[in-house]
Order: C-alpha cells, then sequence, then structure tokens
C-alpha cells in the first residue's frame, strides 16, 4: 500500500507537470524592419536583406537618446561578428560615457543606401542634441560592413568622408576628435567609427 501510495503521488505530479509545462516552440524572429522579400543561398544573400539590416542596425546606431543607448548597443553587439566583437565593446563603452554624462541624443533620417555585395553605404542627416537643444546638422556617410556565414554579423561600421579625389575614406575616432575641436564648442561629439575596409565609390 505505501509503494501504491508513492506511485499514485508521483503520477499526480507527472500529469501537473505535463499540464502546466510549456511546450511551445522556440521561434527566432528577424527585426519587424524586414519587410521586403530576400533570398539566401549557401552564405550568399541578396541585396535587399543587406539594406533592410543597414535600416535597422544604423538606426539603433544613430538614433538613441541617452535612456536607450545602452539596450541598443547591446543589441547591436548581439550581432556583431567575433572579429571585432572587444573593439566595437570598448567604443560602444566610451561612447555610452559620452552620451550619459553630456545628456547626448541624436536622431539619424535615411536618405540613401548603397549595397555592394555584403556592405551598405548609408546617406542621411544627423541632428545630435544636447538635452533639448539641437547643436548640430550635417549630412553624413556611413558604412556597414556584413559577412553571413548561417548567421548575418557586423563586421564594421564606420563613418565615411569624401577626400580630394571623391573616393570615401574611413574618419577614424581620432581624426573625428580633431574634426570636433574645429567646430563651435556648442557642437557636441558625434558616433565614431569600427574597423573595417572602405569601398570605393566607384565600386
Amino acid at each position: 500500500m505505501g509503494v501504491a501510495g508513492v506511485l499514485l503521488l508521483s503520477n499526480l505530479m507527472l500529469a501537473g507537470f505535463v499540464v502546466t509545462a510549456d511546450t511551445s516552440e522556440k521561434t527566432i524572429v528577424v527585426p519587424p524592419q524586414v519587410d521586403t522579400p530576400f533570398s539566401v543561398q549557401g552564405n550568399e544573400v541578396s541585396p535587399a536583406y543587406i539594406e533592410q539590416m543597414a535600416r535597422y542596425f544604423s538606426q539603433l546606431l544613430l538614433t538613441y537618446h541617452k535612456q536607450n543607448a545602452q539596450s541598443q548597443f547591446d543589441t547591436v553587439l548581439h550581432y556583431t561578428d567575433p572579429s571585432v566583437y572587444s573593439a566595437m565593446k570598448t567604443r560602444f563603452a566610451v561612447d555610452y560615457d559620452r552620451i550619459s554624462r553630456n545628456d547626448i541624443s541624436s536622431v539619424f533620417y535615411l536618405m540613401g543606401i548603397h549595397i555592394k555585395k555584403d556592405v551598405a553605404v548609408i546617406t542621411g542627416e544627423l541632428n545630435g542634441f544636447i538635452g533639448s537643444h539641437l547643436v548640430s546638422k550635417r549630412q553624413k556617410t556611413y558604412e556597414l560592413r556584413f559577412k553571413y556565414n548561417g548567421k548575418l554579423t557586423i563586421t564594421g561600421f564606420n563613418e565615411l568622408e569624401k577626400d580630394s579625389v571623391g573616393s570615401y575614406q574611413v574618419v577614424k575616432p581620432n581624426e573625428e576628435v580633431m574634426i570636433e575641436n574645429q567646430k563651435p564648442s556648442s557642437e557636441a561629439a558625434m558616433p565614431g567609427s569600427f574597423d573595417g575596409g572602405v569601398p570605393n565609390e566607384n565600386e
């Protein structure tokens, strides 16, 4: 009778587990901004997918305020390739410290995207704020570099600037500081760049 009682109790516990257990299938979803058809073949993805993801990541990187910047940077890090993860994490930490300390916010208005293989060159208007005051309003160009190997990852994010012959060159963080020092003191420094190559404008 004792054994029967133990078996009855265990059966009741098992029945309760089956009824209450979460048996739903885990689903991986893509960002809602992906709203056009795209294709994947082997380790190659269509330009439409690169464009949609570039739109999504550019907003996370360039439109923010101090309350959501850390969360958005963390989301980008989740998609960052291991080869540049450490450098991007360090730069995000520096950027967030500056954003939080100076109450900086930014709004990026996308104007156009050019796709070349796994590179998206993005142009738009970047508005910088300190508190509620607009302190800078400039047209900017950035590149987002991707790699697809079963999962799309970011391998580079850079600000670009045209040189004297019309080719794009990366604006390195130290160069950006020099540029900012030449601006009126009321302007705030805007987001910088991460390691990665530069696509030739004529490609």
